[in-house]
């Protein structure tokens, strides 16, 4: 089930399909999204999951690493990039383990999703790189009534 999910996320983004992302995660729960770790949470409920990919509202993500600029911007044009290039584009995965490359910061998932289990999608940064530009996503699965619902979504990257 597990492996569906993820299989079925890919598709999503790969096919901009709203519907099917919509029809991964819990109707009340809704999806927890962080740009990185230590940035606050967007949470999209209800129909604002099927219309991720076209919805024009602009969101605060957060702050930029090293800069401490602000990330404001829609879903489709801060959120989705990256999901093209680190999960889909990922090559190595993981289950309950933040996979990631060289970097000055640390890995860890939020507090408060600790208790939730979660999958992790890695982009290895460029082998001449070490400490390139690499990109990870941990993906977190929960279950309610028996059924696996997407959770959250965090992004991970090389840290100044």
């Amino acid at each position: 089930q597990i492996q569906a999910i993820l299989q079925n996320l890919i598709s999503a983004v790969n096919n901009r399909d709203g519907q099917a992302l919509g029809g991964l995660v819990h109707p009340q729960r809704g999806l927890r999204l962080r740009h990185d770790w230590w940035n606050n949470e967007v949470k999209l409920v209800g129909g604002e999951v099927s219309r991720a990919f076209t919805d024009p509202t602009a969101r605060d993500w957060g702050q930029a690493d090293g800069s401490g600029q602000p990330i404001v911007g829609s879903f489709p044009d801060v959120m989705l990039p990256l999901l093209d290039k680190d999960l889909v584009g990922a090559t190595e995965s993981a289950c309950g383990e933040i996979l990631g490359g060289g970097t000055a910061g640390i890995l860890r998932l939020p507090a408060e999703y600790e208790a939730v289990n979660f999958h992790s999608r890695y982009r290895p940064a460029p082998s001449d790189d070490a400490f390139g530009d690499w990109g990870s996503w941990a993906i977190g699965i929960e279950y309610w009534d028996g059924r696996p619902y997407l959770s959250f979504l965090v992004h991970y990257s090389r840290e100044i």
